[in-house]
């Protein structure tokens, strides 16, 4: 399978996770930011506020084009600080802010945490407040190559998405739900 192909089954089972009312909370993707993980997450994103034909997300609507260029009001994308190269505590707090508002479109409030593994401790600390009590309707994406660097705290309370060439995707002992339905096993 080619890296595409690879996004597509696991934007399949996100698709069909999300028409049965099952979408999880929070996914962490291991596979590169700037990569299949982040191609991934987008279409991820797109998937919920697409208003194209099927298959969603459609690419060309007005919602998806927005997510692409990072302008959907109701999602909320975050990098590492320059300076610091880490994702820092304001940063989630102003994730935790957009979280708390009304979403505009769609109904779903999203936050994409690209290269997930440089949370600084206080950070991880509390966003794992976050992942414990999240809202309702609310999409948290972790991007990493690094899902290791993440504390295991983290780690532990996301459905993982191992996308080949991810850091894990050598160790089937990894695998949660969601990584062994892509590989066809079946969600047991």
């Amino acid at each position: 399978m080619d890296k595409d192909s690879d996004i597509l089954a696991a934007l399949g089972l996100l698709r069909r996770s999300l028409a049965a009312g099952r979408l999880g909370h929070a996914y962490l993707v291991d596979g590169p930011a700037r990569g299949a993980g982040g191609r991934l997450a987008e279409r991820a994103v797109a998937l919920l506020y697409c208003t194209g034909p099927e298959p969603r997300p459609c690419g060309s609507c007005r919602n998806c084009r927005r997510v692409a260029l990072r302008s959907h009001p109701d999602v909320f994308w975050i990098e590492p600080q320059k300076k610091s190269r880490g994702i820092l505590m304001e940063q989630v707090d102003a994730a935790q802010d957009h979280l708390a508002l009304s979403a505009m479109e769609g109904g779903w409030k999203v936050v994409v945490f690209l290269d997930s593994d440089r949370f600084n401790v206080y950070a991880a600390n509390h966003f794992l407040k976050l992942l414990e009590e999240p809202p309702p309707r609310c999409l948290l994406l972790l991007v990493t190559e690094r899902p290791s660097a993440l504390p295991p705290t983290i780690v532990s309370r996301c459905q993982r998405i191992v996308l080949p060439g991810g850091a894990d995707a050598e160790h089937p002992g990894l695998r949660d739900p969601v990584t062994a339905a892509m590989a066809g096993e079946g969600l047991g």
